[in-house]
């Protein structure tokens, strides 16, 4: 039985299946059985090339799993759950994940 994790800034619906297939690869699995919501709040996903290269949103960033702001405070995202959890649906009836 195994049992991954979702990262918060990978909760938007479009990069569920991004998230899915490299947990997938990491692993060296066809399918994982369970896949859980790493905690119930997204975080903003930084652009590519953050840092060095932040826009103002997330110009406190040194980590892009750990998005901040100028502030020193984690950037949040305003993803709800219920859409996070259909694209998780399909990562299921794609038979990437068991439950």
């Amino acid at each position: 039985w195994v049992t991954s994790k979702v990262w918060m800034t990978d909760y938007h619906p479009r990069d569920i299946p991004a998230a899915v297939d490299r947990i997938l690869r990491e692993l060296g699995l066809d399918y994982i059985d369970q896949v859980l919501l790493h905690w119930p709040v997204a975080y903003g996903k930084p652009p590519a090339g953050c840092p060095p290269d932040c826009p103002e949103r997330f110009a406190g960033t040194d980590d892009p799993m750990r998005p901040r702001g100028r502030d020193g405070l984690i950037v949040n995202d305003d993803i709800p759950l219920s859409d996070t959890w259909q694209a998780l649906e399909e990562q299921k009836a794609a038979g990437k994940v068991r439950s």
